[in-house]
């Protein structure tokens, strides 16, 4: 079995900016070839400042970033062999959209017959065929963000950095250049580094997951590692996005006995929770609202706190003031 390169490592990084802002502390994190890594944080966790250091687009305080085995710490950024596509992505305005795709294979060895069929066919794939000849002030801001995509990715380079490149498209693009961009990994030999605040890419896209909160490194693994084994409250918030129920025993000592007897803080899932006719936890039925992952229950303890359960469509629906009865049907977290 052959052993797998190493594509990024990256070695006590540290960067402030020149405001003051210490926006990374000591990272250190190892990227392996054919990977699809996502860096999972909330804004102004250090997410861009991070890819930024790795492209060359800022410069460390301290530390080394390596690609592909060489120290590109001091290399400018057209010298490492990547490609980025960021939110604020940019266009050249005077060209049509053919023109902006077809720049990004200047100084391939390619035929020019080579390169139109490369330009038509990405062009295709981001549904963007109809559109050679338009310049981007003829485009919505999410057809935009796919040219820029499409530019990027046409080049095959051995890494290429994505940050939050999704955030411009309405869900049903979204849902769909997701798909592709998944296809394309899948078929290709690329490493790809995808940053984003939507834990739902990092289920979808990831083969490993960087969690990053105020500059640090929290925790990585695969996203079903996490979910399984998060190591802090902090952890647990981000790779379930926030979904999940936080019981506090000092404020709520009979919730947590029935749960967990001695334990400072229990965190539940929203999915964990399920109602039961033989459950051990009363609550009482407050609402329900239809969400993009099923039926959420909102739900109130005897103590008076807000419990919520996500079920799915299929499950039965209560009225107000029912009393409802549930239990922890998976797993469970204490902090």
């Amino acid at each position: 079995m052959r052993v797998l390169k190493m594509v990024v490592k990256v070695k006590n990084l540290n960067f402030t900016y020149k405001d003051g802002l210490k926006a990374l502390s000591d990272i250190s994190f190892e990227i392996k070839e054919k990977s699809l890594v996502v860096i999972l944080g909330e804004s102004g966790s250090g997410k861009t400042s991070l890819v930024k250091n790795i492209a060359g687009l800022l410069n460390p305080d301290s530390g080394r970033v390596y690609i592909n085995g060489e120290d590109v710490t001091d290399f400018i950024t057209a010298s490492r062999d990547l490609t980025m596509v960021f939110q604020n992505f940019v266009l050249y305005p005077h060209m049509t959209i053919y023109e902006n795709v077809l720049t990004a294979l200047n100084g391939f060895d390619l035929s020019w017959e080579d390169k139109d069929i490369k330009v038509k066919n990405i062009l295709e794939k981001f549904g963007l065929r109809n559109y050679l000849n338009f310049k981007p002030r003829h485009l919505s801001e999410g057809q935009k963000q796919r040219v820029a995509i499409a530019r990027a990715l046409i080049r095959k380079p051995l890494l290429f950095i994505l940050d939050e490149p999704l955030s411009n498209l309405d869900a049903p693009q979204k849902k769909k250049i997701r798909k592709e961009l998944k296809r394309i990994y899948e078929s290709g030999s690329s490493t790809f580094l995808y940053v984003t605040h939507d834990v739902d890419d990092a289920e979808y896209l990831s083969t490993h997951v960087l969690l990053l909160d105020k500059g640090h490194l929290l925790q990585t693994g695969t996203i079903n590692d996490i979910k399984n084994h998060p190591i802090s409250l902090k952890a647990a918030r981000l790779i379930y996005g926030g979904e999940i129920n936080e019981i506090d025993n000092g404020d709520y000592p009979k919730l947590v006995k029935q749960i967990a007897p001695n334990t400072k803080t229990i965190v539940i899932p929203y999915r964990h929770i399920k109602p039961s006719e033989n459950g051990k936890i009363k609550t009482t039925f407050r609402s329900a609202k239809i969400v993009p992952k099923g039926i959420l229950l909102s739900l109130v303890s005897e103590e008076g706190l807000e419990l919520y359960s996500l079920i799915s469509d299929d499950e039965i629906i209560y009225k107000e003031n029912d009393i409802v009865y549930v239990d922890v049907v998976d797993k469970f977290f204490r902090f």
